[in-house]
């Protein structure tokens, strides 16, 4: 699990930018296009970022989980509700902030690492989300991370109607996989 702990840290004027398209989800590519700036440069920025932040290594969605958390970007307010997801897909969206890897989300989660996918896949799918560093800002925004808390039936003014049941969602817990 990455720690959060609170760092002093203020992103530059050069980073901030790339921080905030990482948030929105954008490749490396992605960010390196919409800031006329090529990926090689993109990733300097954001390996300066983990640096600075004294988080080496850290994989992108837990990078993204860390900015929002340490309001070193802002989070954006989703111009949506938030979907209605058992308890099971909160725990997963947990997980995908904080784990360095699909296999510590699978241990984690106690599922084999292809259900992780099936049900990430799900996730980002269900929420409208096109990564899962936009499904983290996502959920951030919906106050679905962080808060110490799962929501309850109380909070139907955020939430839209339940969905569906995630792939598999009956079998994980009581299945054994293969790994």
């Amino acid at each position: 699990m990455t720690e959060t702990a609170p760092v002093p840290t203020k992103l530059s004027r050069a980073e901030l930018p790339v921080a905030i398209l990482l948030t929105q989800g954008l490749s490396l590519t992605g960010i390196a296009t919409r800031l006329h700036l090529s990926p090689r440069t993109v990733h300097c920025h954001l390996r300066r970022i983990r640096r600075k932040m004294d988080l080496p290594g850290i994989r992108r969605t837990p990078l993204v989980n860390v900015l929002l958390e340490r309001r070193l970007v802002p989070t954006p307010i989703p111009g949506r509700a938030a979907p209605a997801l058992p308890a099971d897909d909160l725990a997963l969206l947990e997980a995908i902030a904080h784990e360095p890897s699909l296999d510590a989300i699978a241990v984690r989660m106690g599922i084999s690492r292809r259900k992780v996918s099936a049900r990430i896949d799900y996730l980002i799918e269900v929420a409208g989300a096109i990564s899962t560093e936009h499904l983290v800002t996502l959920a951030r925004g919906w106050q679905l991370l962080g808060t110490g808390q799962n929501l309850t039936v109380a909070d139907t003014d955020r939430t839209a109607p339940p969905v569906s049941p995630s792939p598999d969602t009956a079998d994980w817990a009581t299945t054994p996989d293969a790994a």
